[in-house]
């Protein structure tokens, strides 16, 4: 087994660990799951890839793919393309996501997998100008 898929493996685990022990919030809630070097899943390994296209429309970051864990074009395309897939709203999306990088993409484990719930970007969003940064609770799971 590869290390990219032994760690979208780890994830997926992770997520069917959380929802068995109750800790998953509401059943609409969507696991984002980074897997090195640049794939990101909704819903861990059986979901869907997250679309690059659908970002790259509104701005052109970075047309060979998403990166995370520094403050880079992958990351920046990344973030856009996870607020847009979270929100469905390209202004929300526009007008949050280089913060959302420095908040959450680039503190991800460079090189390493992530898992981010959806409930913890809504969070984020609802509280946006709280100032908080790497770390920020239920960032990683």
């Amino acid at each position: 087994m590869s290390e990219a898929t032994r760690g979208g493996a780890e994830a997926a685990r992770e997520i069917h660990a959380l929802e068995a022990a109750g800790s998953s919030p509401a059943p609409a809630t969507r696991f984002y799951v980074g897997i090195p070097p640049h794939t990101v899943l909704i819903d861990g390994d059986e979901g869907r890839p997250l679309p690059l296209e659908p970002s790259l429309k509104l701005r052109s970051h970075s047309p060979t793919g998403f990166s995370w864990g520094y403050h880079g074009s992958g990351p920046s395309q990344l973030a856009l393309a996870l607020l847009l897939d979270h929100t469905g709203n390209e202004d929300v999306a526009l007008a949050h996501y280089e913060h959302f990088k420095r908040a959450f993409v680039s503190c991800f484990g460079f090189g390493e997998g992530f898992v981010i719930a959806s409930n913890a970007i809504e969070e984020w969003l609802r509280g946006i100008h709280n100032g908080h940064a790497c770390g920020y609770p239920d960032a990683t799971l």
